[in-house]
């Protein structure tokens, strides 16, 4: 934490003069860094989502984006299969097979039903008030229904169907991956596309920072892009310029390589009941296991 990995990459990328993209997670973080950091030409901070609408724009697609697209085709299954069903028991129904769908499509394993039935058993859904099987079927009929869009699509969408579909965006010789620990297998297949024959991957990221597995995350993300896209060299960022030295201490218990930044404050680490939280103060720094 705060070792300087998007700064690094930053600094890098205003030092390139050819067409490269700087990916980001999320359209916050794109508008942030297009505040913070005038670019070279040609260099631009894009996230997978506009790649997919790039993708989809070339291949003549003009889909509009409905953030609750997903619940809506859902909705529809559950609606389809279990006529007249009241809502409060329609809509676990629904939460499931959402949570069924979208992470069947970020780790692209939609194709068929096995694939389907193997998601379902490892995210441990069926328990809805519909069996397994009865999801798997839904499931298939949303993504069927999801292929043959025509109108409006979710955001997972507008990154997935032009892998599936095998639409391609533009391509540059650069990209620059921010946060590759937290990359999906359907990002994955996303960057690959993203970059000309030759061309050159530079993936930023931490391990033992990934917290998206639950959407799907690929595990192990960064070994998979070097695996995709090696060989490629390592470089580390083992000091810390965020952590004073008492929390730096605290950190080695799980990341024994982690350094001070020279002058480091001493800081403190206090363990203290929840309901200390009140007495935070300007620059305290808040760990917290749900929002």
């Amino acid at each position: 934490a705060g070792g300087g990995k998007t700064s690094v990459i930053v600094e890098a990328v205003r030092e390139v003069y050819a067409a490269c993209w700087l990916l980001t997670f999320g359209k916050r973080n794109q508008e942030e860094l297009q505040r913070r950091v005038i670019f070279p030409t040609g260099a631009q901070p894009r996230t997978f989502n506009s790649l997919g609408n790039s993708a989809l724009w070339n291949a003549g697609k003009v889909l509009e984006i409905e953030e609750r697209r997903e619940w809506q085709r859902a909705r529809a299954q559950v609606d389809a299969r279990y006529q007249n069903l009241p809502y409060n028991l329609a809509a676990p129904i629904v939460r499931q097979l959402v949570t069924l769908v979208e992470y069947a499509k970020n780790t692209l394993m939609t194709e068929t039903e096995a694939q389907l039935l193997m998601v379902a058993k490892a995210r441990g859904l069926g328990a809805s008030g519909a069996g397994v099987e009865d999801l798997v079927e839904m499931a298939r009929g949303a993504i069927e229904e999801a292929l043959a869009d025509t109108g409006k699509i979710s955001f997972t969408d507008q990154v997935w169907l032009p892998v599936v579909r095998g639409f391609a965006p533009a391509a540059v010789e650069l990209v620059v991956v921010d946060e590759a620990q937290d990359l999906s297998p359907l990002q994955i297949a996303r960057l690959e596309r993203a970059v000309l024959p030759g061309g050159r991957v530079v993936a930023v990221g931490d391990d033992k920072q990934a917290i998206f597995a639950w959407r799907g995350a690929a595990e192990g993300a960064l070994d998979r892009v070097v695996a995709q896209f090696g060989p490629l060299k390592h470089f580390l960022l083992p000091i810390s310029y965020r952590l004073p030295l008492s929390g730096i201490e605290l950190n080695r218990r799980l990341v024994p390589d982690i350094e001070p930044r020279p002058g480091a404050p001493e800081g403190a680490v206090i363990w203290a009941p929840p309901t200390a939280v009140v007495d935070a103060q300007p620059g305290d720094v808040v760990l917290s296991r749900i929002n």
